[in-house]
């Protein structure tokens, strides 16, 4: 509704220290950094689109399969490492962050841990557990046009996977 793009991502059961038995953390950050390019061109292609200039996007995460044994060394290692490269390259690219379907573990760290960030970074972030707090912050933000109908919108065209999630 704020005419920022929406990044959909589900990280399920993602297990970085998996993936860096293959793939060393260098590598991963500069797919980060690579990703967040083409971002940027997005966010340029919207703003001349929308003749005007929309410098950050809403990122939406669901956080449905995470649980605390995902959070190891090495992961909490990365993220480090790809939020210095965001804190220096990307400054407020980032206009809101939503995390959906938060288990109850990280919803509650992020109460604790939030009352010790600046009010202005606390209001980008929201990590919420229940539905019924989530979607309407959704709504308020995003067309319903715009959100997958699995999170309450309109939008069929949108399928996204679990990524590290155990396919059925």
């Amino acid at each position: 509704r704020q005419g920022r793009p929406v990044l959909w991502t589900k990280w399920g059961d993602l297990r970085v220290d998996e993936v860096l038995r293959v793939v060393d953390e260098p590598t991963l950050v500069r797919h980060h950094i690579w990703s967040m390019e083409r971002l940027m061109g997005r966010l340029a292609h919207e703003s001349k689109v929308q003749g005007l200039w929309q410098p950050s996007v809403v990122y939406v995460s669901d956080a449905k399969y995470w649980h605390t044994g995902l959070a190891t060394r090495a992961a909490m290692s990365f993220l480090k490492a790809i939020a210095r490269v965001d804190q220096l390259h990307y400054p407020e690219r980032m206009g809101i962050i939503i995390c959906v379907n938060a288990p109850y573990t990280l919803s509650g760290a992020w109460n604790v841990i939030s009352t010790l960030l600046d009010p202005v970074t606390r209001s980008k972030v929201h990590i919420i557990s229940s539905e019924r707090y989530w979607k309407p912050l959704l709504e308020e933000l995003i067309d319903p046009a715009n959100i997958p109908a699995e999170y309450g919108g309109t939008r069929t065209d949108l399928r996204m996977r679990d990524i590290g999630a155990k396919e059925p």
